[in-house]
C-alpha cells in the first residue's frame, strides 16, 4: 500500500530523523544515496529504486518504507492481510499524521495519490479469466474509460472538501513479478500476479494541495479505494 505527495525534495536531516521517529511503532533506520548511481531498496515483496542524492527511512522487517524523492514522498506498507476498508482508513490516518509532520506550511503540493496493491494466490486461469471479464467494465461513476493497455484508467471528479474539486485518475493495471518463495526448504523464484489500484489526482498546474487539502484527501482514501475495488469485485 502505498500514499504519495508530489512536493518539491525534502532533503535529509537528523532533525526530521528524530521528529519523526516517535511517530512511528517500529523502529526506523535511514538510508541516503551518495552514489552517482540508482540504488536498490528491498522490500518483502516488491524493490523500489532511489536515485542519487534520494534518501530513506526503512523499517528492519523491510515492511515499512518512507522515499523521499525528487518530487515526490511515498510512505510505504507491506501488509500480509486482505484488502479491509479499515485498512485503508488506517493507513490514510498514518499518512496524514506522517506528512504534516514532514511537510511545513510554506510548501505546496502539487498531486496526490493512494495506491493499494494486491497479490493474488489462487491458479493463474482463474486470475487470466478475471482480467478478461474486466475489460468489459468500461465505464466506472459515469465516465468512459479513458486509456487501456493492460489497465484501465478512468478520469473522475471528487469533492475533496467543501471547497475543492478535483480531478483523479482511477487506475487498475494487471502484471506479474518474480518473488522468491521457500519450496521444501530451498528459495525458488516463482511468478506471482499482482494487481494495482492507482488514485492519483490529475496534473493540474492551477490545483495546489496544503496540509489541510492533503488531511482532506487521506480522510477520505477508505472510501475512494472501495468504491473502486467493489467496481471490480462487486462486495
Amino acid at each position: 500500500m502505498r500514499g504519495t505527495i508530489f512536493v518539491p525534495q525534502i532533503q535529509f536531516s537528523w532533525e526530521l530523523v528524530k521528529r519523526l521517529q516517535p511517530i512511528f511503532e517500529v523502529e526506523f533506520i535511514p538510508s541516503v544515496n551518495m552514489s552517482p548511481a540508482p540504488m536498490f531498496i528491498e522490500g518483502k515483496l516488491m524493490n523500489t529504486v532511489m536515485s542519487p542524492g534520494e534518501w530513506s527511512l526503512i523499517s528492519q522487517d523491510k515492511k515499512q518504507r518512507i522515499m523521499f524523492q525528487s518530487q515526490k514522498i511515498d510512505i510505504i506498507e507491506e501488509l500480509n492481510a486482505d484488502y479491509s476498508v479499515e485498512t485503508i482508513s488506517r493507513f490514510g490516518e498514518r499518512c496524514k499524521l506522517l506528512f504534516s509532520s514532514m511537510v511545513p506550511d510554506s510548501i505546496k503540493c502539487s498531486r496526490i495519490a493512494i495506491a493499494p496493491t494486491f497479490e493474488y494466490t489462487g491458479e493463474k486461469d482463474s486470475i487470466i479469466k478475471f482480467a478478461n471479464t474486466c475489460f468489459h467494465l468500461n465505464e466506472f461513476k459515469g465516465v468512459k474509460m479513458d486509456n487501456c493497455d493492460f489497465s484501465q484508467v478512468f478520469r473522475v471528479q471528487e469533492r475533496i472538501s467543501d471547497s475543492m474539486d478535483v480531478y483523479f485518475n482511477y487506475l487498475s493495471k494487471f502484471y506479474t513479478i518474480n518473488k522468491v518463495v521457500p519450496i521444501e526448504g530451498v528459495n525458488q523464484l516463482v511468478e506471482v500476479s499482482m494487481i494495482d489500484f492507482d488514485i492519483n489526482s490529475k496534473i493540474d498546474p492551477d490545483v495546489v494541495f496544503d496540509n489541510g487539502a492533503i488531511n482532506d484527501f487521506f480522510s477520505k482514501v477508505d472510501r475512494f479505494c472501495a468504491d473502486f475495488i467493489s467496481f471490480y469485485f462487486h462486495e
